[in-house]
């Protein structure tokens, strides 16, 4: 897995180094590598991260769209927001508002789509349980002892 990761992240600097791919990539690792000179080692446990515990977690949140047609005002809301901020960015000719990804500056005014997400992320979330494994002896907040070689669960109050 790590050669595999490592011939990944060499191929993309060399992508991003000569700038000759006219389809350059704009998914989490190329914005990373763009973003700060990180290491390698970093970008190969980002990178397995992704492909790890991004599997079930993004299915989960993809409840999302199905909450969507269950509200059609809500999507009504979500579609008028982004229309009117590509209005705003890109101008009045919606033939070229798919011509590039949206940028930060402009999801960064969706408020009313990352509200949306963020209920159905409160109200289904993608990890509802998490467990740790105890390395050494500990006390809870609340003066619970929590001996080494033991698990802790908890569970996110989902408020449904």
């Amino acid at each position: 897995m790590h050669g595999y990761l490592s011939d990944v992240i060499n191929a993309r600097k060399q992508e991003l180094l000569s700038q000759q791919n006219r389809n350059p990539h704009d998914d989490l690792l190329s914005r990373f590598m763009k973003k700060e000179s990180y290491s390698d080692e970093f970008l190969q446990h980002v990178a397995l991260n992704f492909i790890l515990a991004g599997r079930d977690t993004s299915a989960v949140a993809l409840s999302w769209f199905w909450l969507v047609t269950q509200h059609p005002t809500a999507e009504d809301k979500i579609l008028r927001e982004i229309c009117s901020v590509l209005m705003e960015t890109r101008g009045v000719d919606k033939s070229t508002w798919l011509d590039e990804p949206l940028g930060f500056e402009e999801v960064d005014q969706l408020i009313y789509l990352k509200a949306a997400l963020s209920e159905t992320l409160r109200l289904y979330p993608s990890v509802p349980q998490d467990s740790k494994h105890v390395v050494a002896d500990d006390v809870f907040p609340d003066g619970t002892f929590v001996p080494a070689g033991s698990s802790v669960t908890y569970e996110v109050n989902l408020g449904r």
